[in-house]
């Protein structure tokens, strides 16, 4: 597993460069709706990585290696949730440096990961069935998406929860884990299919 990920890093390295530039400076502009597309910039990284196996035909020289199918497919989910870790990081820095992390904006940084988780859940079996190629317009319309949700997003505007919020984070991981592990499953199936 370490193997593919160095592999998917080493891909990426030209892109890398820039792409944590835009995370970092969206990262660590004032206000959390920048966060929100530097989510969107984390979860990119898998489908370029399965845009460049798809070009260069990794999926054949993959079959030669001796790495299961699960391997393969978790990987690419690996690498999204280390850019949506890295994303959050950088923006309770850059928060804690802008002037603290009030309720608002600690509810929205601990709800960034469970978007990011279900975002990738949703697109990465629609890479794996159709490609990358005919798969970029759900990206585009998820991009779009969180875009809208998160144009208005003000912390101090949220209201206050009308549950625990010990209750309200723990259900929300739990439906993005139950998601993640599903979305898992239905890749693995694609993938297989895909091979045959």
């Amino acid at each position: 597993m370490k193997a593919l990920l160095l592999k998917d890093v080493c891909v990426l390295y030209k892109q890398l460069k820039i792409l944590l530039l835009v995370l970092v400076a969206f990262a660590f502009m004032p206000g959390m709706s920048a966060s929100i597309f530097a989510m969107v910039y984390a979860i990119m990284l898998p489908i370029t990585t399965l845009s460049y196996d798809e070009r260069s035909k990794w999926n054949l020289m993959a079959a030669m290696m001796p790495y299961t199918t699960r391997q393969l497919v978790t990987g690419k989910y690996l690498l999204g949730y280390m850019g949506s870790a890295i994303v959050m990081l950088l923006t309770a820095l850059s928060q804690l440096f802008f002037g603290g992390l009030d309720d608002g904006r600690m509810t929205v940084l601990l709800i960034m990961p469970c978007i990011g988780a279900l975002v990738l859940a949703l697109l990465l079996p629609v890479m794996f069935r159709f490609g990358t190629e005919k798969g970029r317009l759900a990206y585009i319309l998820a991009a779009a998406l969180l875009a809208g949700l998160s144009a208005g997003i003000e912390p101090q505007a949220l209201p206050p929860l009308a549950v625990s919020p010990v209750l309200l984070y723990a259900t929300l991981y739990g439906i993005a884990v139950v998601v993640s592990l599903l979305s898992i499953r239905l890749s693995i199936y694609f993938y297989e299919k895909q091979r045959v």
